[in-house]
């Protein structure tokens, strides 16, 4: 059930995004209402929506403290925005065909753009333009993040504050025939990538076909590891508001379904539509959702907060719900997990054992001698371990509910 503060926060979630009569602010500790918007990247909106009621119930030097703080996230997202049409400009003078990810593509369905919480820039680029993208950020004095690189991405720094990531295909599609699918669909990203303006100048953001893809996976992605915050819901109540019914069905349909994702598309819609008043469409209805997957789903975002940050063990669940190897949530029990989970850390660490399997027990003694060692040391903490399981658990269940990557 949602606490009174989950409730206010949604509601003044449902008043930025929708409009309507301004929500009341009730007799609740304002302090600890600011804490959990930001811990859900909503901060200036509940800011916005409560300013008056905050200033009367703080004193001025905590009020003033957080009116701070919040010209600092509009001041900081004006920043970003204009980084957006400095990239234009960048990969625009190198010959550089690119396209946006979140960011500025996605403010630009909120009433109010500024107010959506934005952190890095991130871009794609076809997978031959990486050197030539990488040598254009070098010479606009960016370096090489070594803490944050995958096979996909890197992120390159630029003081004091900027983080630019540079992306060869988006994140979180699948391995097997489902992420397949999903690739060939997203093959021509950049090339209808479309032209849009904002106040920080010109930018290339996806066209709505593949912007609602790259939204879902994205959503997919985090929410079966870490967890998503409010945020990531609101991207997708504004952005599926505004199709009507026949556009969302001719456009998203058959492709959504033939992904495995359609039932996860309506299933969002639903939440959306319940905590923050989006507007109802018959292409989400789903008589077999029951209300209960719903309030389980929103009730996972608050207590993770936005990327886990919240939750100290969300870190530690990953592995007992997604598979490594197939780059998504897990078919099996959560022992079963773990342990598959564990084979996948001992063949990426030890090669040899990964061409010679008959050696894995070797691995498992080394792997647990190590996390044994860090134990001892101090530098891994055995707190919670208890009720971590019982929470990856029912995570799981949840998630299972949304038949992901699952075609029917």
């Amino acid at each position: 059930m949602l606490t009174e503060i989950q409730q206010i926060i949604l509601d003044a979630l449902h008043y930025s995004l929708c409009g309507g009569t301004k929500p009341k602010l009730n007799n609740v500790d304002a302090l600890a209402l600011v804490e959990e918007a930001k811990a859900q990247a909503v901060f200036p909106f509940v800011f916005t929506t409560y300013r008056d009621e905050l200033e009367e119930a703080l004193t001025p030097q905590q009020f003033g403290e957080l009116d701070a703080e919040y010209f600092s996230v509009v001041t900081n997202g004006v920043r970003v925005e204009s980084e957006h049409g400095e990239l234009h400009e960048i990969m625009t003078a190198a010959g550089i065909p690119y396209v946006v990810l979140k960011g500025c593509a996605s403010a630009m369905y909120y009433p109010e753009p500024a107010l959506r919480s934005m952190g890095d820039v991130d871009f794609l680029v076809h997978e031959e333009d990486i050197p030539r993208g990488i040598k254009a950020l070098e010479e606009n004095s960016f370096h090489r993040d070594q803490y944050e690189f995958t096979t996909n991405q890197s992120a390159y720094l630029r003081p004091p504050l900027s983080t630019w990531e540079i992306h060869k295909s988006p994140s979180g599609i699948p391995a097997g025939e489902a992420g397949a699918a999903i690739r060939a669909e997203l093959a021509d990203i950049i090339e209808t990538a479309e032209l849009h303006s904002s106040d920080g100048g010109a930018f290339m953001a996806p066209d709505r076909l593949h912007h609602g893809l790259i939204l879902l996976l994205h959503k997919i992605s985090h929410m079966t590891t870490t967890g998503i915050g409010l945020r990531h819901l609101c991207d997708w109540a504004v952005f599926e508001s505004g199709f009507s019914n026949e556009e969302f069905v001719e456009l998203y349909k058959d492709k959504l379904k033939s992904f495995g994702i359609w039932r996860f598309a309506k299933i969002m819609t639903l939440v959306c539509e319940k905590y923050l008043g989006a507007p109802e469409h018959e292409w989400a209805k789903a008589p077999d959702v029951e209300p209960q997957l719903l309030e389980d789903i929103i009730l996972d975002i608050f207590a993770g907060g936005n990327f886990g940050h919240k939750d100290e063990n969300r870190q530690r669940e990953i592995k007992y719900l997604t598979d490594r190897k197939e780059e998504k949530l897990g078919d099996k029990g959560i022992a079963a997990q773990a342990l598959a989970s564990l084979n996948a850390k001992v063949y990426t660490n030890h090669s040899f054992i990964g061409r010679h399997k008959v050696f894995l027990p070797i691995g498992w003694v080394i792997e647990g001698g190590r996390y044994l060692g860090s134990l001892l040391s101090g530098k891994r903490k055995n707190t919670g371990t208890s009720a971590m399981l019982k929470e990856a658990a029912k995570r799981k269940s949840i998630y299972q509910k949304m038949d992901l990557f699952k075609s029917f």
